[in-house]
């Protein structure tokens, strides 16, 4: 299967990880442009201070951010390294 994941942020890269680690052949496009995801939130996870009127997203985006620091121990331990992910604040 070929899966196409449209940006580059936690959550793009997220999926695709998970959709490669199912065997998936992943391409992931990113716009690159400044100022913008992960560059501008400097890898802040943290849907609880968003202020997002769907609840759906909302439940997806904490779902995703309580999941993140199993998601950076399992990436540890298949040999990518430390992440640098510490928790500060919110959680």
């Amino acid at each position: 299967m070929r899966v196409i994941v449209v940006g580059s942020g936690v959550v793009g890269a997220g999926c695709a990880y998970t959709a490669s680690c199912l065997g998936a052949d992943v391409v992931m496009v990113e716009a690159g442009l400044p100022g913008q995801a992960t560059a501008a939130g400097a890898g802040i996870v943290s849907p609880w201070a968003s202020h997002a009127d769907d609840p759906l997203w909302y439940a997806f985006a904490a779902a995703a951010a309580r999941d993140y620091p199993r998601l950076i121990g399992e990436l540890a331990a298949a040999g990518a390294g430390d992440a640098g992910y510490r928790q500060v604040g919110a959680g």
